[in-house]
């Protein structure tokens, strides 16, 4: 067969030598690129729908074709292609190479790349619900259960209130409530906590089972049972130094309705004559298993000043 062939440019014939046939490269670099460009081109064929239309896009108003974008980037003959609104596209060789390197430290999936004194490496995969936790800049970080928090909800501070009411209580949540540096105009009063099972439009009175236990420093131990309320602190008075500090929190989820929802806590009390009290308390609502949608915080009979910030957190 001659080695020249014949086309029309602008209304001349040309006459041109063939161009020689390719052999398969005999390097393993050649047949590596060779494999890389078969590899991109049935990626190309093959591809992610929404990868093609960005190369699509990208194509327009220029000589090359969405497919030679792909493959380009594929083959690694350009740097990473950066998208908008799309993660970067850099070569499969690249991306092999990195990770082959990685598979040397570990092959595990949900193992973590950490870096230790002398060296990266691995740390293999938790059981669920663990966390990543961090022992500060000279240790390596350790998987721990994962416990979170309570989140705060609301928080008041009040002068001379008479109760005030936390309303909006959701289900599937614990609830605490904290109170700090409670004072009364009152003398020897008591603070005290009731519930409502319809949001406040009504509060109970009677149905608790609750008890109190207290000691100080100077006096023995004693007790106090509460059936109208639940009882929070006691010998609070209008003393410079008589304050209660203190927690409230639920037990159990107030969102159920098939069984009695409880509460217990603690309290302290600094009295001007030199006593300190430090108290217990726990407290169940017999009445009903209805829902418990909101708390009224008061002291009876008196006016009180102080903070008490409620936080809550999911029940799991």
């Amino acid at each position: 067969m001659s080695g020249i062939y014949y086309r029309s440019l602008n209304g001349q014939l040309i006459a041109q030598s063939k161009p020689r046939p390719r052999g398969r490269g005999g390097s393993p670099k050649q047949l590596e690129n060779q494999k890389r460009f078969a590899d991109a081109r049935r990626a190309v064929r093959y591809h992610d729908a929404n990868i093609v239309h960005i190369a699509t896009q990208m194509s327009k108003g220029f000589p090359q074709q969405p497919s030679d974008i792909l493959m380009m980037a594929m083959l690694g003959t350009i740097g990473p292609l950066e998208f908008v609104n799309a993660p970067e596209m850099r070569s499969v060789g690249e991306r092999d190479e990195v990770t082959l390197a990685l598979d040397l430290l570990g092959r595990t999936q949900g193992g973590v790349l950490i870096r230790q004194a002398g060296m990266w490496n691995v740390l293999g995969p938790a059981i669920s619900g663990h966390v990543l936790t961090t022992r500060g800049p000279d240790a390596d970080p350790v998987w721990a259960p994962g416990v979170a928090g309570p989140a705060l909800v609301d928080a008041q501070t009040f002068v001379n209130a008479t109760e005030y009411n936390w309303l909006d209580l959701e289900p599937g949540f614990e609830y605490e409530w904290t109170f700090t540096d409670i004072s009364t105009t009152g003398i020897d009063r008591q603070m005290l906590a009731r519930i409502s099972l319809d949001n406040g439009a009504t509060w109970k009175t009677s149905g608790y089972r609750g008890m109190l236990r207290w000691h100080s420093d100077t006096a023995s131990a004693g007790w106090r049972t509460s059936t109208g309320s639940i009882l929070l602190g006691v010998e609070i008075g209008n003393n410079d130094d008589q304050t209660m500090n203190g927690a409230l929190s639920t037990v159990s989820d107030l969102g159920r309705d098939d069984t009695r929802k409880q509460f217990t806590g603690y309290s302290t009390t600094y009295l001007q004559s030199g006593k300190f009290y430090v108290a217990r308390y726990a407290s169940s609502y017999q009445a009903s298993k209805a829902p418990i949608t909101a708390l009224k915080t008061f002291i009876n009979g008196s006016e009180f000043s102080g903070k008490i910030a409620l936080r809550r957190r999911a029940i799991v």
